[in-house]
């Protein structure tokens, strides 16, 4: 039988846990408002648009997703349309109300978000050891701040 855990160590996986869980309902949130992005297409073509863009957006990375969401909350008017032809067009989009800079500082928070959690899955959970009490109570705590 493997010997217990020690509390730093719960204590560290709980709070990776609880983080790497928020940061996926964000990138979840993210794919669902990539979806409603602003979009103009021929009604021929509007049926496989939606379908294209609901497979892309199905697979954007958080750090992607952020960007895409960041386009969507900059976009200020109609779109271009496509080139003129004798067919129905069809235009989606809306437009955010902002306070001057809260998009700025909305969108930088977004962006050191995804670092963080890139910095955290790709580099601090590979190089962390869990029976270290220090780095543990370390982890902890610099995870409770992103919480």
């Amino acid at each position: 039988m493997p010997p217990s855990l020690l509390s730093h160590t719960i204590e560290a996986l709980s709070a990776v846990g609880r983080n790497v869980v928020n940061f996926q309902r964000l990138e979840q949130i993210l794919k669902h408002l990539a979806l409603a992005a602003p979009i103009c297409v021929r009604l021929s073509t509007l049926q496989s648009a939606l379908e294209t863009r609901k497979a892309k957006s199905e697979r954007l990375t958080l750090g992607v997703a952020v960007k895409k969401w960041i386009e969507s909350a900059y976009h200020t008017g109609p779109l271009q349309d496509p080139q003129p032809v004798n067919e129905i067009i069809v235009s989606f989009g809306f437009v955010l109300q902002w306070l001057p800079g809260k998009l700025d500082q909305l969108s930088a928070e977004l962006e050191s978000l995804a670092r963080e959690r890139n910095s955290l899955i790709h580099l601090d959970l590979a190089q962390l050891n869990f029976e270290d009490e220090g780095e543990c109570i370390a982890l902890s705590s610099v995870l409770r701040m992103i919480e």
